[in-house]
């Protein structure tokens, strides 16, 4: 694999001890628009991201020129922002094999995938159709990528491995209705792609005449795609180690204390997600990291800095290119425990069903989850357990935790959404129904 010999080629040239990690990929993106395909794009990339120590001081430095003279520049830019740094006295030092624990995953790897599916346009071209039957038009896009990705250090370590994704993302409209689906599969053809638009199509052709409805507290069915939206949030402000130390991540001094209801438990799976890790930019082998269980507070993930303050093991969650150089470990993927029921409205006298949330903000208030946002792309009443009339977007504000408190239903079906631009895990979700859920304002959009 290139990019494990690049890794140690630049390592060999250093003269302070250094860590290496290496990304090439290529990225092939179909983009739809108004029921037609707008255009296709293929990018071919390669980067090395370099960090140096130099006497308990970490200076970093991330370069796309992969010739003789740009590793060079970069390994001095790297070294010179490492001088330039105070020493930290309780740094980790570099990785070693001995501490950085065996893989327990390897990435997937689709040759079709890699270089080109021939049925990918009429894949594309049936999902166009299926939403046109339901009277809608058809946007969104579709990646295929492949990615090498490796890291060496001075110590000796080196870690590699490939991996393809493939991911869809459709929205179909219908005059003011939209409807919204997406699919992540290892391999195209684990993707359905008329599956994915026919639903979405659906739900739009539904929702083609919404209704105007009066902000309030409802009981709510929540799909899964609604309740990956706020997970999504809750990993950014409680599950990483920064604000897990800064005090403002609502697992902070809580350990063992119940959060939320004891229907809820929440992970990152490490080396049982469907698309594997099996190790971070660090090299650390990545593991399960447990935030709920049965409602109750775990602790957070860690990179090696922040779990030496803590007095535990990294988690393999150490992630690159951050805008801070001490952005602290994020947890890849968030997997939520289905339940047993099957369906979710039967026992709704009166409610609501989202389909899904979008701007989200969940800065109100970290420590109870407090989170704002939208309704999009279906939001319907339900009458004695029943789905009625499409009705105009609503903004809810709830204290999540408070709002996982009053699940009292969730379905064993779960709905599987990639986490981040570069496929390195899932956030996977089952639909829950939530009682007195607050909706505080109306947002109903004029029609496409």
């Amino acid at each position: 694999m290139r990019a494990a010999e690049l890794a140690e080629r630049i390592c060999a040239r250093s003269s302070v001890p250094a860590q290496v990690l290496v990304v090439e990929g290529r990225q092939r993106t179909t983009r739809l628009g108004a029921g037609v395909v707008l255009n296709l794009s293929d990018v071919e990339c390669a980067e090395a991201t370099i960090t140096v120590l130099i006497d308990g001081a970490e200076g970093s430095a991330r370069t796309t020129c992969l010739d003789d003279e740009g590793l060079g520049s970069c390994l001095a830019r790297a070294e010179l922002a490492a001088r330039a740094r105070p020493v930290d006295p309780d740094h980790p030092g570099l990785l070693t094999e001995a501490l950085a624990g065996a893989p327990e995953s390897e990435g997937a790897w689709d040759e079709a995938t890699a270089v080109g599916n021939p049925h990918e346009s009429a894949a594309i071209g049936a999902a166009l159709e299926a939403a046109r039957a339901h009277g809608a038009d058809l946007a969104g896009l579709v990646l295929r990528r492949w990615e090498h990705r490796a890291v060496a250090n001075t110590t000796g370590l080196l870690r590699a491995d490939r991996r393809t994704v493939a991911q869809a993302r459709y929205v179909a409209t219908r005059q003011a209705g939209g409807g919204y689906r997406d699919g992540v599969a290892d391999a195209e053809s684990g993707l359905d792609h008329r599956a994915l638009a026919d639903q979405a199509g659906r739900v739009a052709a539904r929702g083609a005449d919404p209704q105007p409805v009066d902000p309030g507290v409802y009981d709510v069915v929540l799909s899964p795609m609604a309740v990956i939206g706020v997970l999504e949030w809750l990993s950014y402000i409680g599950f990483g180690s920064r604000c897990w130390e800064d005090g403002t991540s609502f697992l902070a001094g809580r350990e063992g204390q119940q959060l939320t209801g004891a229907c809820v438990s929440l992970c990152d799976p490490g080396p049982e997600d469907s698309l594997p890790v099996g190790f971070d930019d660090e090299g650390c082998a990545r593991r399960r990291v447990d935030f709920l269980v049965d409602g109750l507070a775990r602790g957070p993930v860690h990179d090696r800095p922040s779990a030496k303050r803590a007095g535990c093991s990294a988690t393999g969650h150490t992630v690159s290119g951050g805008l801070f150089p001490s952005s602290g470990a994020s947890a890849n993927a968030i997997h939520m425990a289905g339940g047993d029921h099957d369906d979710l409205l039967r026992d709704l006298e009166h409610g609501l069903f989202v389909e899904r949330f979008h701007y989200i903000n969940g800065f109100l208030d970290p420590r109870k989850a407090r989170m704002t946002g939208l309704t999009r792309d279906g939001l319907f009443e339900v009458r004695d357990g029943q789905l009625g009339r499409a009705l105009g977007d609503l903004r809810f504000t709830e204290d999540i935790l408070d709002a996982f408190s009053r699940i009292d239903a969730v379905s064993a079906l779960r709905h599987t959404a990639p986490a981040g631009s570069r496929g390195h895990g899932t956030f996977v979700a089952p639909a829950v129904r939530i009682r007195g859920f607050r909706f505080t304002g109306s947002a109903a959009r004029a029609p496409s």
